[in-house]
């Protein structure tokens, strides 16, 4: 048996298990939509490239992380009080999940039921592809499901 063919496959497998989980989601989601009267709304972020921000870019002038890199933390206030100081020192900056890079663009628009299904369906097209793509890799590796 060839170790190396084990691991990739091993990889792939993680990779389905994954891409499985999500599929049942969508599918759950989208039978949600078609049996009831849903409201549904559909928002993108768009987050051009930019490059890699330094932990000093991150801090203020008085030692405060700075709006833009707080992300849900800055929505979740019982996390941060008033006047709370944040030193990198004490706290450790990986403790606090900092949503880095902030969205330059956000689109959010109302859906009807048909245009969500009509996305879901979309979405799951292309995450059985994906699926199906990993399948025939494990097949050249020499197994099968």
């Amino acid at each position: 048996m060839n170790l190396n063919k084990l691991e990739k496959a091993v990889k792939i497998l993680a990779q389905l298990q994954t891409l499985d989980k999500e599929i049942v989601e969508i599918d759950q989601f989208a039978i949600k939509v078609a049996n009831r009267d849903c409201d549904c709304n559909i928002k993108i972020d768009l987050v051009e490239q930019r490059k890699e921000v330094k932990k000093e870019d991150i801090f203020g002038e008085y030692g405060f992380i700075k709006d833009e890199y707080l992300g849900k933390a800055k929505e979740d206030s019982h996390y941060f009080s008033v006047g709370m100081r944040l030193h990198e020192s004490f706290f450790g900056i990986d403790k606090f999940k900092l949503n880095l890079p902030v969205p330059d663009k956000i689109l959010s628009h109302k859906l009807s039921d048909k245009e969500t299904l009509q996305i879901l369906g979309i979405i799951l097209s292309n995450k059985h592809e994906s699926r199906n793509l990993l399948l025939a890799a494990l097949k050249k590796l020499g197994y099968e499901i």
